[in-house]
């Protein structure tokens, strides 16, 4: 537990794949905050995914790991935060897209001092281009900048984290770790990580930032689809995606990508993700559905 007299250490881990120039701008970021990192791991499939980050101020150590995947990745870096015994009290998880207001790192640190309950947080997302079409570094620095801290209290409690902004007490991987069943972008990653954590997990609104949703890198519209099935069943059998919340992830994927595919949508393959939805639920006939299957796809 962090005493509350000490402001806590904390290590940024960014996953990353194909996106060297998001991971610097980044960086720059996580350099002019209020308070900088004590320590950034990157971890990339190789060094191509942290070019240029050698000239970045902040400490920071860069890992390949053996296979890409967000949930393998993000393993990796806390793996070598644990075994190389890296002061870190609290460990942030950042997409490499993701764009912090420069309060972010010195408000979560304070929730942590203050609220001792409290095991992890999630900032709030001021705009998600993750849900729209992706937003550009220039509209990302205005609405950082037009940004007003809100009054009162900024830690509120909430079920689950965001996965693109997020930060935990260390302890917690004692027993709590990504599961690496998800493979590539690790669809609901975030809800089973968060079905991990025993303490309250709240939003904290003085944790601002911009989600950019780059489209880059981005896997296909038919393994989504087949994730968008296959990934809550699979929580589902964990006991980390509540009964009811998995019936409206099964719906709305099936529902939403049928009334989409009969257009052609200029960001999102909504026919690709229903061809992937009906694969999925071919697998579930057939007894042999398992999130791993995307990688065939």
């Amino acid at each position: 537990m962090i005493a509350r007299s000490s402001s806590p250490t904390i290590a940024v881990v960014v996953a990353t794949r194909g996106r060297a120039a998001e991971v610097c701008i980044l960086l720059e970021r996580l350099a002019q905050g209020h308070r900088r990192p004590d320590h950034v791991v990157i971890v990339g499939s190789s060094p191509a995914d942290w070019a240029g980050t050698e000239t970045a101020v902040l400490p920071v150590i860069t890992l390949a790991s053996s296979e890409p995947g967000l949930p393998r990745q993000r393993n990796a870096g806390v793996r070598h935060l644990l075994e190389n015994a890296v002061a870190a009290d609290v460990i942030v998880f950042f997409d490499d897209d993701f764009r912090p207001h420069r309060d972010w790192l010195d408000a979560a640190a304070a929730v942590f001092k203050t609220h001792e309950d409290v095991v992890g947080l999630t900032g709030a997302v001021l705009r998600d281009g993750a849900k729209t079409a992706a937003i550009d570094e220039a509209e990302a620095s205005n609405v950082l900048a037009a940004w007003v801290r809100p009054a009162g209290e900024a830690a509120q409690s909430v079920p689950r984290l965001y996965g693109c902004n997020m930060a935990v007490r260390a302890a917690v991987f004692d027993r709590a770790r990504f599961d690496e069943r998800l493979p590539l972008y690790g669809w609901l990653e975030d809800l089973d990580f968060s079905g991990q954590l025993q303490g309250r997990q709240v939003l904290a609104r003085h944790c601002a930032g911009v989600h950019l949703g780059s489209k880059g890198a981005r896997v296909s519209g038919r393994r989504y689809g087949y994730s968008q099935i296959a990934n809550p069943l699979y929580l589902a059998g964990k006991g980390t995606c509540p009964p009811l919340l998995t019936a409206r992830f099964l719906a709305q994927a099936l529902v939403l990508n049928a009334l989409r595919a009969f257009y052609r949508h200029p960001l999102f393959d909504y026919r690709g993700r229903l061809d992937g939805n009906l694969r999925a639920f071919g697998d579930v006939l057939r007894g042999r559905l398992r999130p791993e299957r995307i990688l065939d796809l």
